[in-house]
Order: C-alpha cells, then sequence, then structure tokens
C-alpha cells in the first residue's frame, strides 16, 4: 500500500512539472511583433510599442508568420527597421543584432514578413533593392563635440563641419587642433549623413589601429592628457566586408604640440630651490 502511494504521488509530481513547463514554455513566446525603425517607413522614430505605433502592428499568418505592408513607400535609400517581439524582445538580420536595410528605388507598397520560428526576415516590393555593398558619398566625424572637439557640434550625423577627407581609397582622415585636456572625449564615424551606417569600437592608446564594429551602440572613448593638443581620427575601410559588417578599422592618433608631459600635478614638493 505505501509503495502504491508513494508512485502515486511520483505520478502527480511528474504530471505538475509538465504542466509547469508547457506554461513556461508557451508564456515566453511572443504574441505580438511590431516593426520598429526610421520615421521616414514606420511613421514613428524606433517605436517597439503596438499600444503608441499601432499602424506597425504586424498580423499573424495562417503558416505562423507575421506580415506588415507598407503601401506607396518614396523612394530613399537606407530604411531600417527590427522587428521587436512584446515590446522588449528585437529581432534584427537573422535574429541578431543588425538593423535589416533596404533601398526603394520606385515608389511602391513594401511588405515585410518575419517568421518567429527561423527569425527570418524579408522585405518584398516592385521598387525594393536589397543592398550587398555599402556606396559612401561621405564619411563624417560624430559625437559629444564641445569647444575645438568636433567643431562644437555634438551628435548630428549630417554635419559638413565634420566631413572627412578621403586621403586614399577608403581612407577617411580629420584633425582637430587645440583640444582641451579631458579624458571622455566620444566619437563615431557616420557615413552618408546618418545612421544607417556608422562604426564605433574601444580607443587602445594614440596610434593604436583597432577594430571599428559596424552599428554598435558603443562609442569611441579618447583620452586626450594634455592641454592643446592635436586628435587626427583615421578610419580604413579598406577591407570591410559589407556581408560580415567586418574588416574596418581606425587610428585615434593624439599629438603633444608642447613637448611636454601630460599636465598633471606634483606628488611632493621640490627638495631646492630652482
Amino acid at each position: 500500500m505505501f509503495k502504491k502511494a508513494i508512485s502515486l504521488l511520483l505520478s502527480l509530481m511528474l504530471v505538475v512539472t509538465t504542466l509547469s513547463v508547457t506554461i513556461v514554455s508557451v508564456s515566453a513566446a511572443d504574441s505580438e511583433y511590431v516593426v520598429a525603425g526610421v520615421a521616414d517607413l514606420c511613421g514613428s522614430t524606433w517605436d517597439p510599442s503596438g499600444a503608441t505605433s499601432p499602424d506597425n502592428i504586424m498580423e499573424a499568418q495562417e503558416d505562423g508568420t507575421y506580415v506588415k505592408v507598407y503601401t506607396d513607400v518614396a523612394v530613399m535609400n537606407d530604411y531600417q527597421f527590427k522587428i521587436v517581439g512584446d515590446g522588449a524582445n528585437w529581432y534584427g538580420i537573422d535574429g541578431g543584432n543588425d538593423n535589416f536595410t533596404f533601398n526603394v528605388k520606385s515608389v511602391c507598397d513594401v511588405t515585410i514578413t518575419f517568421n518567429p520560428e527561423t527569425l527570418k526576415i524579408t522585405v518584398t516590393g516592385e521598387g525594393v533593392e536589397i543592398p550587398t555593398e555599402l556606396v559612401i558619398e561621405s564619411m563624417r566625424a560624430v559625437g559629444n563635440g564641445d569647444g575645438n572637439w568636433l567643431n562644437g557640434v555634438a551628435w548630428d550625423p549630417a554635419s559638413d563641419d565634420n566631413l572627412m577627407t578621403e586621403v586614399s581609397p577608403k581612407v577617411y582622415e580629420v584633425t582637430y587642433e587645440d583640444l582641451d585636456e579631458f579624458d571622455n572625449y566620444q566619437v563615431k564615424f557616420a557615413a552618408n549623413g546618418s545612421w544607417a551606417a556608422n562604426w564605433g569600437g574601444t580607443y587602445a592608446g594614440s596610434g593604436v589601429e583597432s577594430e571599428a564594429v559596424f552599428n554598435t551602440n558603443d562609442n569611441i572613448t579618447v583620452e586626450v592628457p594634455y592641454e592643446l593638443a592635436d586628435v587626427t581620427l583615421r578610419l580604413d575601410l579598406t577591407n570591410f566586408d559589407y556581408a560580415s559588417k567586418s574588416g574596418a578599422k581606425f587610428t585615434v592618433t593624439v599629438t603633444d604640440k608642447t613637448g611636454g608631459e601630460p599636465t598633471e600635478a606634483p606628488t611632493e614638493a621640490p627638495t631646492e630651490a630652482p
């Protein structure tokens, strides 16, 4: 009798455990998908909420996919978006961090399809073009501009004040002179006057070539330990591969024009008069 009671108890526990797992798996699935992207496409800018942007809610299809159709989309390059599940889970290309980018070459209806099982995004339309390479018409330095740093322009990817010079094919440079000593100069490189294609990364020291990361959240933070220093920014896209978004390099060179050491307070008083 005791063994039967134990067996029944174990069976009940198994049933409860199975139900709990089922409930968790169902509740973890997204129930609503929204297209969040540039205002030219979505009307609002990167809004993940279907409550505030109901026009961007995708419709469920019988095959399990979700679809959103935008009508009469204007001619423009670099439309960008992600799919957002339940206002919290962001899905880019193949479910990753990269925004989906497409061009529209003639006014048309644009259909965006998302498969929650594979996290695959597709965009179709008569005038839709999916770029396979990045065409760069201009490059700018963008960051927390103040004073001579970035000519006082803060976070504007379209400002011609910070246009970089193409010193050789796919290599861009700009120099800022007479900068104050500061440990938190921030910058990114933005192509074609927008944030659609930009590079950040991690500053490893003056003159050190480092990886430029495509469309990252990380700004390049530069420390200038001298007064009235010059800073040269260099972006090298010679080996940049658009498919993998890798191969770009950047270099920040800090030049002390006074020939002195970094300005620091003396650690102890001099032992004799000059």
